[in-house]
């Protein structure tokens, strides 16, 4: 399944994985649910990157370039880069009050508003509670349909973020 990455090129991508890896290392330490995600990332959304994605991008990071935010402002691609730093913000279990500042600068400069920005938290909780399978299945599952349905009633398109449905797979 082709994500919202699919039309970003080489460059774009490891632009924003590094953003990601921004997000990691925003706390000052790297913990292995991080590093876990990151792989799943990297997996899900470009399949193959040259080199070894999780040790090349992870360990560098990358500021969002203004060409590539405006680039993403009018596109669903937005969204799901702001899903996949909020999922890696929680992915230590916390979250930071560097991870809270470079989330709330991400959504201003991809012109996100702030219930589209909360929805989109939710739906970060709820795929990872979905991945660890907390407190169980089946309720990982419905706090999962619960915020994408916030999602469809904040005008996020649910095909920006239907990647998060590929964790509890991967």
């Amino acid at each position: 399944m082709k994500t919202q990455l699919a039309g970003l090129g080489p460059k774009e991508r490891r632009t924003y994985f590094g953003l990601l890896s921004a997000v990691a290392h925003a706390d000052r330490r790297l913990d292995d649910g991080e590093v876990t995600l990151f792989a799943k990332l990297v997996k899900i959304h470009a399949g193959h990157l040259p080199g070894d994605p999780v040790s090349d991008d992870l360990r560098s990071t990358t500021p969002l370039p203004p060409e590539l935010a405006i680039r993403l402002q009018g596109s669903d691609a937005r969204f799901a880069l702001y899903l996949d730093a909020a999922m890696m913000a929680r992915a230590d279990g916390m979250v930071s009050d560097e991870e809270v500042w470079l989330l709330n600068g991400l959504q201003r400069r991809l012109s996100i508003t702030q219930d589209q920005a909360v929805a989109l938290c939710n739906l970060s909780i709820a795929a990872l509670l979905l991945e660890q399978k907390r407190p169980t299945q089946a309720h990982a599952e419905r706090q999962l349909l619960t915020a994408e349905a916030r999602l469809i009633s904040e005008d996020v398109p649910s095909a920006s973020v239907r990647h998060v449905r590929r964790f509890s797979e991967s």
